[in-house]
């Protein structure tokens, strides 16, 4: 897979909930942050890795929120939310189409800049993650579903044994 610089200019972060498009415009965004379990060794002193996944949580900014985006966040006891980003990076002069996908529950939200005059309002959400995709131009760089045992980074599945074994 060539490489892709994520660390570009990021642009153009356009919402999806629930599947109703332009629900709002995102600003700071937290991306799961895919980590391994590790163990101690207790002959060596070294770590191991167990191959599970450690939480995933997301967490992002919202301005011009529609009211569609409240229902997602009242989701509970089982019910996920699902929510896109779509967004663009530009590589100098290439710019390339970001795809975020995560679906969860929202742990929290909060209401943000609305204390001070002349300030951005927005809301804040944190959600707890059960599965997240990313695509890089149309190339998927995760594929993650914790609730299906599914776990592929850059095509290969890490879960596909587990999942065989206890499915």
């Amino acid at each position: 897979m060539a490489r892709t610089n994520l660390r570009n200019i990021l642009r153009g972060q356009n919402l999806f909930v629930e599947g109703i498009g332009n629900i709002g415009k995102v600003g700071d965004l937290e991306t799961p942050k895919v980590e391994f379990e590790m163990a101690e060794d207790g002959n060596m002193g070294r770590k191991v890795d167990t191959g599970l996944l450690k939480p995933l949580e997301a967490k992002f900014t919202i301005y011009s929120v529609n009211p569609i985006l409240y229902q997602a966040v009242g989701k509970r006891l089982g019910d996920t939310a699902s929510f896109v980003i779509k967004a663009s990076v530009v590589d100098g002069n290439v710019q390339k189409q970001v795809l975020y996908e995560v679906t969860g529950q929202v742990s929290s939200q909060e209401q943000e800049g609305t204390k001070e005059a002349g300030k951005e309002a927005g809301i804040i959400l944190d959600v707890a993650v059960t599965a997240y995709k990313l695509e890089v131009n149309g190339t998927e760089v995760y594929d993650i579903d914790t609730d299906r045992y599914i776990c592929k980074i850059d095509g290969r599945d890490h879960f596909e044994t587990l999942r065989q074994q206890i499915m």
